[in-house]
């Protein structure tokens, strides 16, 4: 079901993405719009947890963090992305939303078991969901996203190189944003059977104290 799902929606992208502008789309109230909340609409099916709301959730706060750090000077407005420099240091709005959008779509290629179980993870099933990762890099790519893919597979990655699926240390800033936001959305908003959501300003507290570790430092700083 998820692959035919995922071909009629490859067939469907192709035409609403800008000419010129690899993995580029404008997120307005069009068509583009409908099916990027029609595939999260998809994984929230799978995953009551992470679903539309948090999607949407991580997408609003990545755009907050991007624009922050564009008025603060630590990041410059860019156009499409170079292929041989990748994101860098610049923050591309359109880009930015629709990524954090879609962080989370490579759980379309986990077993619903594994993202609904109540209890925690044991660590041979936390490697399996880490899987998510660079599986919705791929699945980004067979829609023609490939650079939003690029932003998307490193939303767990840390600045010491600790985090997955790669361990590298040079995330894009976009990237870092994402990380940031999904943390920040999913302690605040998210109800677990073994944790309580965390206040706001707990969670921005916890974030500066790991600046550097965890996260990188300057989307600490916009947050």
């Amino acid at each position: 079901i998820t692959d035919t799902f995922l071909a009629i929606v490859r067939r469907s992208v192709a035409h609403l993405i800008k000419e010129g502008q690899p993995g580029s789309m404008a997120l307005g109230a069009g068509p583009a719009a409908a099916l990027v909340e029609d595939l999260i609409l998809f994984l929230e099916q799978k995953d009551t947890y992470t679903g539309l709301n948090h999607s949407k959730g991580v997408a609003n706060v990545s755009m907050r963090l991007g624009e922050a750090l564009l008025a603060s000077g630590e990041a410059v407005e860019h156009g499409p992305i170079e292929p041989e420099k990748g994101w860098g240091n610049f923050v591309n709005r359109d880009m930015l939303r629709l990524a954090g959008m879609l962080h989370d779509v490579g759980k379309l290629r986990i077993p619903w078991s594994l993202l609904n179980k109540p209890a925690r993870l044991t660590p041979a099933e936390r490697i399996v969901l880490q899987s998510h990762s660079p599986e919705g890099e791929q699945i980004l790519l067979r829609l023609g996203l490939g650079d939003v893919g690029r932003l998307v597979v490193e939303h767990h990655e840390t600045p010491t190189g600790s985090g997955y699926p790669w361990g590298v240390k040079d995330s894009s800033l976009m990237g870092a944003c994402i990380a940031v936001a999904d943390v920040f959305e999913a302690a605040t908003t998210i109800k677990r059977a073994w944790r309580q959501p965390k206040k706001k300003e707990e969670i921005v507290r916890e974030v500066a104290d790991l600046a550097g570790v965890q996260f990188d430092a300057r989307v600490a700083r916009a947050l």
